[in-house]
């Protein structure tokens, strides 16, 4: 936990991911941006204990370590220079928690930007958190077809193919 840069200079672009990203994956990601940007970029990663694993650390409702640990992040980066995050999938999640937990003890996360994707969280409720913890919010991309954000969407279309599947077994 924490933040990783990839070269010697200061990122000012950091890429936080979400279930089943391993830090080779969130290196990948964050190159990426950084080829993308002409700019040094790093990334945020909450490590993976697998699907099951991270799906039960995303289940409860409560604060857990791991958003203290990124509030704490979000107050270093915060304390550098401006700072853009993007956040991917329970990136999201994990960001909201910490901004809300920085919030709550009267944190200010001024120089940090936010830019959400693939999120199950909707904007209206990433742009409330960033907004009472001083964090400017940038947007949110979400893409109907994606898993991640249009759960229903999903289930209800695998719910489909599985029935249909069903019948034409029998």
């Amino acid at each position: 936990m924490g933040y990783i840069n990839l070269s010697d200079a200061c990122s000012r672009i950091y890429v936080q991911t979400g279930m089943v990203n391993r830090s080779q994956d969130a290196e990948k990601s964050a190159r990426q941006l950084s080829e993308l940007l002409k700019q040094p970029a790093g990334y945020l990663n909450n490590g993976t204990e697998g699907l099951m694993g991270d799906v039960g650390e995303y289940l409860p409702t409560t604060l857990a370590m791991k958003d203290v640990l990124n509030e704490y992040t979000y107050r270093t980066l915060n304390a550098r220079s401006p700072v853009l995050i993007v956040t991917h999938s329970a990136g999201n999640e994990d960001a909201r928690n910490a901004l809300s937990l920085g919030a709550l003890y009267g944190h200010r996360d001024d120089n940090l930007s936010l830019i959400s994707l693939g999120s199950p969280i909707s904007a209206s409720r990433m742009q409330e958190a960033a907004e009472k913890s001083g964090m400017h919010f940038l947007g949110q991309v979400n893409d109907w077809r994606d898993p991640v954000t249009y759960s229903k969407t999903f289930l209800t279309a695998l719910g489909t193919c599985g029935a249909v599947g069903a019948v034409g077994a029998v």
